[in-house]
């Protein structure tokens, strides 16, 4: 039996605070004699779990089902391998109460799936109290066989034999889903339902289904979240509207319309706020609806179904069809499906690629082992045909067309495009879509490296934005709302806000902060409400297909600013908003900055932009990207120049197999990607919690808190950890409380983790490289100078986890013994050590500014990078000065400003200390001397720094300064007022002229 930490941490809550965890052996297993102990001392605490208790273990850890069918396996070996007498385990009657304990256990739960079924648990305990045993066993071991193995069984009417309390459960090949039905408790309706609905299944069916029935509105939210096999809900009529079991924990972690509807809601009502709140959880399933009344109400009404049904007799075979074609929708790869069946037909190849189908490598003698390491499939389906049944990448009409738009629907985008050339390539071809040369952009100067080369590449104006800093750890946060705000209300201070044209911000950081996306957007489109918005997601790709994490995603933040604007509520709220703004001191910047701000939504235009990595946390293959578009005016504005940039920078013979895996990507991810984010969440918190609970690793080792990677003025909520004492519900209300619109600045990813190596005496790239990797053979990413970060992803699995905990065990004790055998002299270089990776870190440094040749305008702090970068590409220019020159030693007292000519990049995390055009600071060489990464793009340590020699800055022109507007005004800006609530479909009216503020400090 696997114990890995998520089931470890469970015993530790339910056994009133008693510290019951073991250390995983390499192979997974424990001692039998300590595995027997928990399961006897377990199983009797377990009797005083109360419903409620059991639900809410299971919503917090998706593994728990799967720990608890085996420990009742387990149990059932002890059972039916022991003697009556009594022993370490207790005798045979203890036994049979430890195995009804754990089946009362699940019954809540299992209510919830199709598979094996309520019925089926009821039997298992009719077996314990006629005791049946072998009946018992046999039966619950398959079921735990099956529940681990996550094998899909179904169970069918003929298959069953109660007298002997014996099921016989078939294996299913086809592709297994279960389908949701909310009705209410006539059971004799239910089982005519099934029957029906059973019996227009065909064996020519792609997939194979099972029905799971509840009775409640909160039964039906609730199983969506347990039961990640569910994609398809049909709601009928007569449901509850509370369980009889206690799910108010449900509600008070997440609900999509707040509390829980009144017991006085209408019918028609619950049925839209029902389909509302399922859509929240998991807007990927397909909804359906049968309605008994009213259906035409319910037609013309806003709400989340796919399809209503009126008649359950009529229209069951159209609601067999409807379940079966929404999944199919889903689980279609347009690409996938063509280039498989490309690759099955004969061809002659009379084109490009000797490699295509393997015809040069094959029969090789010197190169017929490439061949066989990729195999025959990978060789078939390489081709640069674009016809045949595939598409052309540049001008998709076909499965291309058709899989990007099935991208598109599962991603929230109007318009998805995919990349092969990765996100430093899509993150380009954006900004050449958008911006053209003078266009201004709000850029966080901590962005990767492709957005600063787009700045060269476009010619547009930078003005960097400073994030805030983590001095303790080296590292960067994100950009404040309040710095985003006075760099806007500035430009507009001078008559310019017309000039800016993108703001671009990185969700989520490296290190795992995420923006209120929401928020952001919402304040900086009432001082500017044309901005453009792109939010480089490239960490990002999952969020979508979790609650948590969806609503602080681009795509989400876009559509939801989108109906809000639209709404006559929202106009309402803008007109008493701007009539109480009005009242305040507007002629003192801070009133804009101090207060939230509601821009006029007949001005606002929503146009965002989001750029993934799919490769990186996804099931695609590296380099495959994604470009996702919310703009209400590209087809007008933008559409041409973003063909043209996709021109530009996609590859005339795009790699097939990279396609292909975006298209399985968004499949997956459509089908089961609740249940993987659900899982990587379970595994980065079980890491998080088995850490700080081991004394021998949290000597040494430990995961900085939100508290630590979020300074407190970021955090209203207050939560500072997501290892709250109590219960751990509190834990995920208080982290979807944050995570909300109305809940912090800024959020910690979870699933990033930050271990702090400082305490041990590791500088981070020697931890990454020397310890893990050539050591334990564990791959990570980004390192600090006393961290490294990890990160959980769909593809971690417990037994990644168990290791990487062993491993740090490992690297713990001999930390100890290491300390305990060296001398006095050792011990003091040790901590000397130690004091400088946690107390004596060089200052980061902020960006310094533009020389004042490549300033475009001094006020803003905005600089042209295309002219030094260009400029740098004469060697006679530039000259190199060692780090260790007297002059960079002493830059601070040097009367010449040294301007760097190229790019300055340490990788990770990618992001640029210098870059063309800015002058180098004694805080910037600082803390360059004092970084622990080995690769640093545009630096040659034979060589040195790279700057611009003091004639050539002489002998340049100068970027053409901007023009401040003679229309300027000291007058602050003043909110426009909202007209009235019009007619559906009418068209907005121009906008208001806005006057200007007084100008805001830079």
């Amino acid at each position: 039996a696997n114990l890995c930490e998520p089931h470890r941490f469970h015993c530790k809550k339910i056994m009133s605070g008693q510290n019951v965890a073991f250390s995983a052996r390499p192979s997974g297993t424990v001692k039998r004699s300590a595995w027997q102990r928990v399961i006897s001392k377990s199983s009797s605490k377990l009797l005083l779990l109360r419903e409620e208790t059991v639900l809410e273990h299971h919503f917090n850890n998706s593994n728990l089902r799967m720990d608890e069918w085996n420990e009742l396996d387990e149990l059932c070996r002890l059972i039916s391998t022991r003697s009556h007498s009594k022993g370490e385990c207790g005798t045979l009657d203890e036994l049979i109460r430890n195995c009804a304990t754990k089946v009362k256990q699940l019954k809540p739960v299992e209510n919830y799936y199709a598979y094996p079924g309520s019925d089926v648990i009821e039997q298992l305990l009719k077996n314990l109290e006629e005791r049946k045993l072998e009946h018992f066993c046999v039966l619950a071991s398959s079921i735990a066989r099956n529940v681990t193995s996550h094998t899909p069984h179904v169970m069918e009417a003929s298959d069953r034999d109660g007298e002997e309390g014996i099921y016989k459960h078939r294996s299913v090949s086809k592709p297994y889903f279960e389908v949701l039905v909310v009705t209410g408790d006539d059971q004799v309706a239910r089982d005519q339902f099934q029957d029906n609905f059973y019996r227009l299944r065909s064996p020519s069916d792609q997939f194979v289904y099972q029905l799971v029935f509840v009775n409640s509105y909160q039964d039906a939210v609730a199983a969506c979240f347990f039961n990640s096999d569910i994609q398809s809900v049909i709601v009928g009529y007569g449901y509850a509207l509370r369980s009889h079991y206690p799910l108010h924990f449900l509600h008070s972690v997440y609900s999509e319309g707040g509390d829980l509807p009144s017991e006085q809601v209408s019918e028609l009502n619950l049925d839209i706020r029902l389909g509302e709140e399922l859509h929240a959880w998991r807007p990927q399933i397909d909804l359906f609806k049968f309605a008994k009344l009213g259906v035409e109400k319910l037609a013309t009404a806003k709400h989340r179904y796919s399809r209503l049904f009126f008649s359950r007799q009529s229209d069951m075979q159209e609601l067999h069809l409807s379940v079966l074609g929404g999944v199919r929708n889903r689980f279609n790869t347009p690409f996938f499906n063509a280039l498989k069946e490309y690759a099955l037909h004969p061809t002659g190849v009379f084109h490009a690629l000797p490699i295509a189908r393997g015809a040069s490598v094959a029969g090789s003698r010197w190169a017929n082992d490439m061949f066989e390491f990729y195999g025959r499939n990978l060789f078939l389906a390489e081709t640069s045909s674009t016809s045949g049944g595939l598409d052309s990448l540049l001008e998709p009409h076909g499965p291309i067309k058709v899989g990007q738009e099935l991208a598109a629907k599962a991603f929230g985008s109007d318009h998805t495009f995919w990349v092969t050339n990765g996100t430093s390539t899509a993150n380009k071809i954006v900004a050449q879509a958008i911006c053209r040369p003078g266009d201004v952009v709000l850029i966080d100067r901590n962005a990767h490296k492709s957005h600063h080369y787009s700045a060269c590449l476009t010619g547009f104006s930078a003005v960097y934005l400073d994030a805030f800093p983590l001095q303790p750890y080296a590292m960067y946060g994100g950009v404040p709302l309040r710095t985003i705000k006075e760099s806007l209300l500035c430009f507009k201070s001078l008559g310019r806000l017309k000039d800016v044209k993108m703001l671009l911000l990185t969700n989520c950081t490296f290190d795992g902060h995420v923006y209120n996306v929401s928020k952001v957007m919402e304040e900086c489109l009432a001082i500017h409400p044309g901005l453009i918005f792109l939010w480089d997601e490239a960490w990002y790709s999952f969020a979508r297909f979790h609650p948590l994490y969806r609503q602080r995603t681009g795509m989400s933040a876009a559509q939801k600013l989108l109906e809000r604007y639209n709404s006559d509520d929202y106009r309402q709220r803008y007109r008493a908003w701007a009539a109480e703004f009005a009242k305040k001191d507007q002629s003192d910047v801070n009133t804009w900055l101090d207060n939230p701000l509601l821009p006029n939504p007949d001005e606002v235009k929503i146009r965002v932009y989001a750029t993934q990595s799919t490769h990186k946390t996804l099931s695609a293959l590296r380099q495959g990207s994604m470009i996702h578009v919310h703009d209400e005016l590209f087809e007008r504005e933008v559409r041409a120049t973003f063909n043209e940039a996709f021109f530009t920078h996609t590859s005339t013979s795009p790699n097939y197999q990279i396609l292909a895996s975006l298209d399985v990507a968004r499949r997956q991810m459509s089908l089961e990607g609740f249940a993987l984010v659900q899982s990587q969440i379970d595994k980065a918190m079980s890491l998080r919690k088995a850490v700080a609970a081991d004394p021998e690793i949290s000597k040494y080792f430990r995961f900085l808190t939100i508290a630590e990677m979020i300074p407190a003025e970021f955090r209203h909520t207050g939560l500072d950890t997501y290892l709250l004492d109590g219960s751990e519900t509190k834990e995920l209300h208080m982290a979807f409380n944050a995570w909300g619109e109305d809940g912090d600045e800024f959020v910690l990813d979870p699933c990033r983790l930050t271990l702090h190596i400082g305490q041990g005496g590791f500088e981070g790239d020697y931890f990454k490289n020397k310890i893990l990797m050539d050591r334990h053979d564990i791959q990570i990413n980004k390192t600090s100078i006393n961290s490294v970060l990890l990160m959980t992803t769909i593809g971690t699995s417990r037994s990644a986890v168990a290791y990487f905990l062993e491993s740090l065990k490992t690297e713990a004790l001999k930390l100890d013994q290491m300390l305990n055998e060296i001398g006095a002299a050792e011990l003091t270089v040790f901590n000397a050590r130690v004091k400088k990776l946690t107390s004596d870190l060089p200052p980061l440094p902020n960006f310094s500014h533009f020389y004042k040749k490549f300033q475009s305008c001094e006020r803003t702090g905005e600089g042209v990078m295309r002219d030094p970068f260009f400029l740098g590409y004469s060697e006679e220019d530039v000259e190199y000065i060692p780090l260790d020159d007297p002059r960079m030693l002493n830059i601070a007292n040097e009367t010449r400003e040294y301007v760097a000519s190229t790019f300055l990049i340490p990788y990770p995390p990618g992001f640029p200390v210098l870059s063309p055009g800015v002058v180098v600071s004694a805080d910037i060489m600082k803390f360059f001397h004092a970084l622990d990464v080995k690769e640093v793009h545009g630096f040659n340590p034979a060589l040195g720094l790279r700057v611009f020699k003091q004639e050539a800055l002489d002998r340049h022109v100068g970027v053409p300064k901007k023009v401040v507007s003679s229309a300027c005004s000291s007058a602050a800006p003043r909110p426009a007022a909202a007209s009235k609530p019009a007619a559906k479909n009418a068209q907005k009216s121009a906008p208001a002229a806005a006057t200007v503020s007084s100008p805001a400090s830079k």
